[in-house]
């Protein structure tokens, strides 16, 4: 990393170690260009958020266990789809009731909700996201009464 010795003030991009203009210097910028910074705020983001070491597919069905399992602790009965294609993950029995489940990953929003992919409303009666720390977020929740 190159400074100036009086101003203390990084010379050199952190991104790419090219020179930073002065123009930008005076804003106190760490990157050379705009490129450089995303490409440096995707690195970082990248540190934080490690991949995890399976597929995607992986991650889907360790998802749809873990909300069979929560669902089994609940008291009710669930059948799990035997097809990748099928429209929903999972069937829920409730009473006399079959609720079509929707499994799906989500992510904190910065405001404390959690945010998911868009999924047809018609293909479900439940959907269940599953974040990071493996905690399960039901929608609507009114959907789960006790069985």
């Amino acid at each position: 990393m190159s400074e100036n010795v009086w101003t203390h003030e990084r010379t050199s991009c952190a991104a790419c170690r090219g020179d930073i203009s002065a123009a930008r210097q005076r804003k106190h910028a760490v990157y050379c260009s705009d490129a450089c910074m995303r490409a440096g705020n995707r690195r970082a983001y990248r540190e934080a958020n490690p991949k995890r070491p399976f597929t995607t597919a992986t991650t889907g069905a360790i998802h749809e266990l873990l909300v069979s399992a929560d669902l089994l602790q609940r008291g009710f009965a669930v059948f799990r789809a035997l097809s990748a294609s099928c429209p929903c993950d999972l069937a829920v029995l409730q009473g006399d009731r079959l609720l079509r489940v929707e499994v799906t990953s989500g992510v904190y929003q910065k405001g404390g909700g959690v945010n998911y992919p868009p999924h047809p409303p018609d293909r479900f009666d439940v959907l269940a996201v599953v974040t990071r720390d493996q905690r399960i977020h039901y929608f609507p929740e009114s959907a789960l009464c006790a069985p």
